[in-house]
């Protein structure tokens, strides 16, 4: 019998396809990260919907319906009432175009990311600003495209350390924001790249998760 993604529907055709590279998974290697833990219902839809708008040349709007009748057929995600599984989905006819638009390549299309750094307040314009020259933030006709938060970052530097702000041995408070922004397979190094450039610690914080194909 043919296996698939519980999560996504992605056929799962040769090992490097299963998270993990575990062929016993339920799940392909978009959607779960090699322990077998599953992405959130809000990561993996996003990544559908990025990935129907590529694949099949479909605006937002129809991805999202479509995303949400391919999801809620899925044995995952039965019972899950997660707010962005509600709402209007694709009819018979929009559902079956899509599909036959991207069947043959099904995910076998540029990976998606979503990069998070911390930066101080100082310089968290500087460093968005480099991040989506480098080419983060691209979501359809937009560029520049993220999201900010503000908190307060801790750290002690220690011996050896060269810290932009603070001493060596004294324990720092600093405001700074998170910024998320999405990056294509492409992009991801040389956005990363740029955003080192553009930060002022000498070792950034930052994360990279992988959302699946867009």
């Amino acid at each position: 019998m043919e296996k698939y993604c519980h999560a996504c529907g992605m056929p799962l055709e040769k090992k490097e396809d299963f998270a993990g590279n575990n062929e016993q998974s339920d799940f392909c290697v978009h959607c779960a990260d090699e322990n077998g833990n599953v992405h959130t219902c809000e990561e993996i839809f996003e990544g559908g919907v990025q990935f129907f708008m590529g694949a099949a040349g479909a605006d937002r709007a129809l991805a999202e319906r479509v995303t949400r009748k391919n999801m809620k057929k899925l044995p995952y995600w039965q019972g899950n009432e997660n707010a962005v599984l509600q709402g209007d989905e694709a009819t018979d006819v929009e559902f079956a175009e899509a599909m036959g638009k991207t069947v043959k390549n099904f995910f076998l299309v540029m990976k998606s990311f979503k990069l998070v750094v911390f930066a101080p307040i100082t310089h968290a314009d500087a460093v968005r600003e480099a991040m989506g020259q480098a080419g983060a933030g691209k979501i359809g006709n937009y560029t520049h495209c993220s999201f900010s938060s503000r908190g307060t970052g801790r750290f002690l530097p220690g011996e050896g350390a060269n810290p932009t702000i603070g001493e060596v041995g004294k324990p720092e408070e600093v405001e700074e924001e998170r910024i998320e922004v999405l990056c294509d397979e492409e992009s991801i190094d040389a956005v990363i790249s740029a955003m080192k450039a553009a930060h002022p610690y000498e070792e950034v914080a930052y994360d990279v998760y992988l959302l699946g194909a867009r």
